[in-house]
């Protein structure tokens, strides 16, 4: 990505070469998908004559908000790409979550036994491709992906490197939403927040003392949760300039893994001071997002770390059952160190769109690609049109396998939103587009009902994310802006040397830290943690993290 700005152009020009070079012996491109670009069907946008049918697999998406009717096989995204391009979607299984549909993917994927087109992870994806499950689409791509696509492709030549072999192209990149949905936010209850009468922490030595506070004015509270996956621990610990769980450069330019730095044990002595002191939940270890979320409803802590999207999935409920300013707002994890607090921020891409090399159909699932990223420049849908046929709820996120994300979009929406904050004037994108106008669907159909006529999930959701005066969005910007990241080492997939352990490692650290927090080890076990993680796979797993990920 830091290569672009230098390369831009010659690199689209070369991405758009190999995406027209000439045809291979072998490949299966069709007669029916070459001729003039621009109509018919040598072009994205066409409509089969006879109807299409691609099978799919998906997952559930949380927290969606469904019309009645709709579920995630037959949905806003199949019907119009059924009237529009005569494609019928065709969803084999649907896994009840990521997790499941990862483990379901890889029985398949053993099996040999995979659909026309799919989400896939960086690791699965090498698996299909050296499996030879796969297409080379690279000449698929001229006539039947948008240029939309073909940009987004050219803009990100390191995520790109990742499926290209042989100068040949075997899957579409997802990308990202970008850095504002990177850091983990300190969440703050306003309410209880404005009746402390104090400012938010800015040192790790504040947050203790507003933990008391919040103790001492709610009796029956506790400090801050913890869950027994230690996600919150990871979170709190840049703090300390600490990464656990996370693959990075140290200074040397060496690759590391966070987990077994000085600094994480740190980290472990004040956990273990807090357990102590009553800070965190005496029997956290079994606790997990479920009970959580209870623990919130029912008023047992006022400061939480959790991601930029806290406000969907909580800030509703809260204000119904707590009151109007029950809600939480965000803030920059406090220092340790007394140094700026930096973010780990992970490769800028979700996952895979992947083709089965054995379909008859690679060109009809690519124009669902292209569809999903240009819908609304070539059917001529109304801004109210394109909302509700496809933006309702969260229906922007149901259909992975045609998903791409435009990694400047987040970015370009919230500096819009934040003028009309600032200024209140929306004159500048009256005669825009929603896709013209990053962040005025976002205003029209959620933000302005919330501030006009109060709580909606999806309204109070996206004022604490991108609107509100201390929102997460306006957290991630000055991070950005600030440019306080530690990138991964890691932009492909995990190796199949350190794949192979599993999750033996972690699991030696994770139930080690454990033992330190609730104090049935000293602070001092974490050298012996460190050398067991070593022993155990952990020096071989960074030798081969060096030897791939390593300076060249």
């Amino acid at each position: 990505m830091k290569k672009f700005p230098v390369f831009a152009f010659m690199l689209l020009a070369g991405v758009m070469q190999v995406l027209a070079g000439g045809r291979q012996s072998g490949a299966q491109q069709t007669a029916q998908d070459l001729g003039p670009r621009g109509s018919g069907k040598a072009y994205w946008y066409y409509k089969y004559p006879q109807t299409v049918t691609l099978h799919t697999v998906n997952f559930e998406y949380p927290y969606m908000d469904y019309h009645d009717g709709d579920n995630t096989a037959n949905n806003p995204w199949t019907r119009v790409i059924k009237d529009y391009l005569n494609i019928q979607i065709a969803t084999d299984w649907i896994a009840g979550t990521v997790g499941d549909y990862s483990t379901k993917l890889n029985l398949a994927i053993a099996a040999r036994e995979i659909p026309d087109f799919f989400q896939c992870g960086s690791t699965q994806f090498v698996q299909l491709q050296e499996a030879g499950l796969i297409a080379d689409i690279t000449d698929y791509l001229e006539n039947n992906v948008s240029d939309t696509i073909k940009k987004r492709m050219a803009s990100a030549p390191d995520i790109l490197d990742t499926v290209t072999r042989n100068g040949r192209i075997y899957a579409i990149p997802q990308g990202s939403y970008g850095p504002l949905t990177e850091p983990e936010i300190l969440w703050l209850r306003k309410d209880w927040l404005e009746q402390a009468g104090v400012r938010a922490p800015g040192t790790i030595a504040e947050l203790e003392t507003l933990m008391q506070t919040f103790m001492k004015q709610h009796p029956g509270s506790y400090g801050i949760p913890l869950g027994g996956g230690l996600d919150e621990f990871a979170w709190l610990a840049v703090a300390w300039d600490a990464y656990p769980f996370f693959w990075y450069r140290a200074a040397d330019g060496s690759v590391v893994n966070g987990s077994v730095q000085p600094e994480v044990k740190q980290v472990l002595e004040v956990f273990a001071d807090w357990y102590k002191k009553g800070y965190l939940k005496q029997d956290w270890m079994s606790s997990n997002s479920d009970t959580t979320r209870v623990d919130l409803m029912n008023n047992e802590f006022g400061i939480q770390l959790f991601p930029q999207w806290w406000g969907f999935v909580n800030a509703a409920d809260m204000v119904a059952t707590n009151g109007k300013n029950s809600y939480m707002e965000a803030f920059d994890i406090p220092s340790a160190t007394g140094k700026p607090v930096r973010h780990p921020r992970g490769f800028d891409n979700e996952g895979y769109i992947v083709f089965n090399k054995n379909s008859k159909n690679i060109a009809a699932a690519l124009k669902c690609v292209s569809f999903y990223s240009e819908h609304g420049t070539e059917i001529g849908l109304s801004n109210e049109e394109l909302s509700e046929r496809f933006y309702h709820g969260e229906s922007s996120h149901i259909m992975p396998m045609i998903k791409t994300l435009n990694s400047t979009g987040s970015m370009e929406g919230y500096l819009n939103l934040k003028r009309v904050r600032e200024t209140g004037d929306t004159s500048f994108w009256d005669n825009l587009t929603y896709a013209e106008a990053p962040g005025k669907e976002e205003y029209e159909k959620e933000l302005r009902p919330y501030l006009e006529e109060g709580n909606t999930a999806l309204g109070i959701g996206r004022f604490l994310q991108i609107y509100s005066e201390n929102c997460a969005f306006d957290v991630s910007y000055k991070i950005d802006s600030e440019k306080r990241w530690v990138y991964t080492a890691v932009t492909g997939p995990v190796p199949e040397e350190v794949a192979s352990y599993g999750s033996t490692l972690d699991d030696i650290l994770r139930e080690g830290f454990a033992q330190i927090i609730v104090g049935q080890r000293p602070i001092s076990y974490f050298d012996t943690l460190v050398a067991m993680w070593k022993s155990s796979g952990g020096d071989h797993c960074t030798q081969v993290m060096n030897r791939v990920y390593g300076k060249k």
